[in-house]
């Protein structure tokens, strides 16, 4: 099944009753009569699950333009210009015209709203087979059942949110790659663990979201270098807390460490034959949390509860950069990072 299904067209409204034209965007150009191509998404591994494939373009001229009626925007695929899309009922589309803040709305040609119509009803299918978490795994390529790596493309938002973050605190080094984990069977354990965790915090008279901050993208370093891919492919969870080694000293507790700086596990990473090193960058249920102490084995009770003990394990309890985790399932291992 496709969990994102996108459907490439051209932007088009009707003129009148009966005309219908195709613009290119920004260039002001129409055509009508587009040229239809199919073609299959990059990726270095596929789905037999798949019912379409991974992305169907229409070329007009120069120009082609893709629609995701998951993500509901728009892409123009040479400039990377991107508009709003919008479903108003069935089998009526709408793109919004103008710059990406405005609010002047045009309609899609019929035959073109039907496209996204059954793309869109086709998405909503794939949900609700796939179930509860799928909505979190929109940007997949695959089903996530056999786990892989997805390759971003560098143009891609999700690309550059990544690379961002990797930035903030070791932009002296130079990314080479970044791919995406996908691994269904850890990643809906690790949403089960999130949801349950956060649901019994905020059942405390004295926890406060903005401030325990829940879940944050933090960096893991390991060695042996294949480590991240008996991690990144675990089908139940990745990390083993408990059976870490002994690298960080336990200076802050036992368990898997994970850092606020790309900079700070840098140190944790093994240098590979070509030079390069991989990190994980891990979406990490920290919750609320205390500060932690060399040889600590379990977190202790919150104030206020007969049970629930602290999520995480920290450094400083004011402003916290190192985070130790004592459940293996509180973390999954969204991104693999390569730099040099």
């Amino acid at each position: 099944m496709i969990l994102a299904v996108l459907v490439a067209t051209a932007v088009a409204f009707y003129y009148g009753k009966r005309r219908a034209t195709y613009s290119l965007g920004q260039t002001g150009c129409m055509m009508p009569n587009p040229i239809y191509s199919t073609q299959s998404g990059g990726s270095d591994h596929s789905s037999a699950s798949r019912e379409a494939p991974a992305d169907r373009k229409y070329t007009f001229g120069n120009d082609t333009y893709s629609v995701d009626v998951v993500s509901m925007v728009q892409k123009n695929t040479s400039t990377n210009y991107v508009r709003k899309i919008r479903r108003q009922a069935a089998n009526v589309w709408e793109w919004e015209d103008g710059q990406q803040s405005s609010d002047e709305w045009k309609a899609y040609a019929p035959e073109v709203a039907k496209e996204l119509e059954e793309s869109y009803n086709s998405a909503q299918m794939a949900k609700s087979v796939q179930g509860p978490y799928s909505l979190e795994r929109k940007l997949w390529v695959t089903d996530g059942m056999s786990p892989c790596f997805q390759t971003l493309d560098r143009g891609s938002s999700e690309y550059t949110t990544v690379a961002n973050r990797f930035n903030e605190t070791f932009a002296s080094k130079t990314i080479v790659q970044i791919q995406r984990v996908e691994n269904k069977s850890q990643h809906e354990r690790f949403c089960i663990m999130r949801d349950n965790t956060i649901n019994q915090l905020r059942t405390l008279p004295e926890y406060s979201p903005a401030v325990d901050s829940e879940v944050q993208l933090l960096f893991h370093g390991t060695s042996p270098d294949n480590t991240i891919d008996k991690i990144c492919k675990n089908p139940i969870c990745g990390f083993a807390p408990l059976k870490s080694g002994d690298r960080t000293g336990d200076i802050y507790g036992r368990g898997t460490y994970f850092a606020h700086n790309a900079k700070y596990s840098d140190n944790y990473a093994a240098t590979r034959e070509d030079g390069t090193k991989r990190l994980i960058l891990a979406s990490v249920v920290v919750g609320k949390w205390e500060l932690g102490k060399q040889g600590m084995s379990i977190t202790n009770v919150i104030r206020g509860s007969e049970y629930l003990t602290f999520t995480s394990l920290v450094n400083d309890v004011t402003r916290p950069t190192i985070y130790v985790v004592q459940q293996g399932c509180q973390v999954y291992p969204s991104y693999v990072i390569t730099y040099k």
